[in-house]
């Protein structure tokens, strides 16, 4: 890097920096040539959160509801939404981000009376796009239920999912230790 500066890898590093403020950074993964925009939770408890998913209503847009519209699939693939607001990250930058390596998640949710509810699991992991990304999680803690044991192991990315245009984008994921 120019000067001798080097990005930091996650928000966990910026974390350990001596960041506490919560905004957008510039990161940029191990194994990875490419940075990443992220918005990074460095506030309260133990910090270095990465923010991968924000909702702050219950609609959904109309093009979600079908899953082979290619404007979709193309965002869920790589994002959508202002980093500052409502958005995904995307599950290619999301891989690159965990570098296939296991990582804690935690959600938190809170309803229209204010209240809010957690779920910590314990060795989140997914696979590469090209392998149709499929999500793990380990022992699940927390308040708000265990409302994704099902969904262990599915395929995030199926032939429902993936477009012509969007297959040939998608091998393009760096290589990740597993």
């Amino acid at each position: 890097c120019k000067d001798g500066f080097k990005y930091p890898e996650d928000c966990t590093d910026l974390s350990k920096l001596g960041h506490m403020e919560s905004g957008v950074y510039v990161v940029k993964p191990l194994l990875s040539n490419q940075s990443i925009v992220v918005f990074c939770d460095l506030e309260g408890g133990e910090g270095g959160w990465t923010v991968i998913f924000r909702k702050m209503d219950l609609s959904v847009p109309k093009k979600y509801l079908y899953k082979n519209s290619p404007s979709a699939t193309s965002e869920y693939v790589n994002g959508t939404g202002q980093i500052t607001e409502e958005f995904w990250m995307g599950l290619r930058p999301l891989y690159r981000l965990m570098k296939g390596e296991p990582h804690i998640m935690q959600v938190e949710l809170e309803n229209l009376a204010e209240e809010t509810r957690w779920a910590l699991y314990m060795d989140f992991r997914l696979t590469p796009i090209e392998n149709n990304s499929r999500m793990f999680l380990g022992d699940y803690y927390g308040t708000a239920g265990n409302g994704t044991r099902d969904a262990i192991g599915i395929e995030l990315l199926t032939s429902e999912w993936i477009q012509p245009n969007v297959t040939k984008n998608a091998t393009n994921v760096n290589s990740a230790k597993q």
